[in-house]
């Protein structure tokens, strides 16, 4: 079987919070191969050569507004980004350029149009809205490309800006979906800055009744900007190293502290503290107590960060169905 061309693909994740572009670019190999399908393949089937993310709030007030619609402000916020990230893309050589659009977009009465005028005005190969349970069964699909050790057991999280999903990594029972993230849940209930121990209180007050976890989790693998952030903490990066983060494990104790530290600071310190990742310095606090509080529903001591998610699963999904398609013609 001859290998397959190399071939350069852009991934645009269009999230509540901000907009991330991974491009990528095929090994020369047949993606299809019986050894390449695996879920738990180490080896991903593709080189990175650029990873970015740009701020956008999309979801800004989604969640206090009736009815639910995307604000012009945060749309023009996003339709610049993804305008700036795909010129970026195609200067780079992709050959095709997709984006996939989640909680905020799902949320929206306006979500659809907005991303159907995106796909046309950025000229856009492919550009939906996803379910629920396909962003879950895509940031499975990412992790499993870069975990280590025993999968037996393993639940993934992500905490996203504007929603919440943990599912088993062999996704053989029911996992857990909230339409609730840090941004939305800021918004929602307004902790003051710093947050006092009573706003904390009724942040894990109104959680305590949503999670709700039917099975055995034996480990508890998290994917997301919050996970990315506490890892660098812990480790004390002064810059991102995903190579670093990627199967970093932290412990309840560590967690617990980190937590601590960042919810006694206001804005200005949290930013500083933070570096790179200063702006997520307003939804951190909450992103780290979503996190201790469903350690705490899986009666789990540790958790293990991966800093792969939708974005891989998104270019892998979308390579191996481009290398079973027929040829044109």
């Amino acid at each position: 079987m001859s290998p397959v061309a190399k071939f350069r693909l852009a991934v645009l994740d269009m999230g509540t919070n901000a907009l991330r572009l991974l491009l990528v670019q095929t090994n020369s190999f047949h993606l299809n191969m019986p050894g390449n399908r695996a879920v738990d393949s180490v080896q991903a089937p593709f080189e990175v050569l650029v990873r970015t993310r740009l701020n956008t709030r999309l979801g800004e007030g989604l969640s206090v507004t009736s009815p639910p619609l995307l604000i012009p402000a945060a749309q023009t916020r996003a339709r610049e980004a993804v305008e700036k990230l795909q010129a970026q893309a195609q200067a780079l050589g992709a050959e095709a350029v997709v984006l996939v659009a989640t909680h905020a977009c799902r949320q929206a009465l306006n979500g659809e149009e907005f991303v159907n005028r995106l796909a046309r005005a950025c000229r856009l190969t492919q550009a939906r809205i996803i379910s629920a349970e396909e962003e879950a069964r895509l940031t499975r699909l990412g992790v499993g490309l870069v975990l280590q050790g025993s999968r037996k057991g393993a639940w993934v999280l992500d905490i996203g800006a504007g929603s919440c999903e943990l599912a088993p990594f062999d996704n053989n029972s029911a996992g857990m979906y909230l339409p609730w993230g840090c941004l939305n849940l800021k918004e929602k209930l307004a902790p003051g800055d710093p947050p006092d121990p009573a706003e904390i209180a009724a942040l894990r007050s109104f959680l305590a009744p949503l999670l709700v976890v039917k099975g055995k989790a034996e480990r508890l693998v998290v994917t997301s900007g919050t996970s990315s952030t506490l890892a660098a903490l812990d480790l004390g990066l002064s810059r991102y190293e995903p190579e670093q983060i990627n199967n970093h494990i932290v412990s309840a104790e560590n967690l617990a502290a980190i937590f601590e530290n960042l919810a006694g600071q206001n804005l200005d310190q949290r930013r500083r503290s933070l570096g790179q990742a200063a702006d997520r310095a307003d939804i951190i606090v909450i992103g780290l107590l979503m996190t201790q509080e469903i350690l705490r529903v899986l009666d789990l001591r540790e958790l293990t960060v991966i800093n792969a998610g939708i974005l891989e699963g998104c270019a892998l999904d979308y390579l191996r169905k481009k290398d079973s398609a027929p040829p044109p013609g």
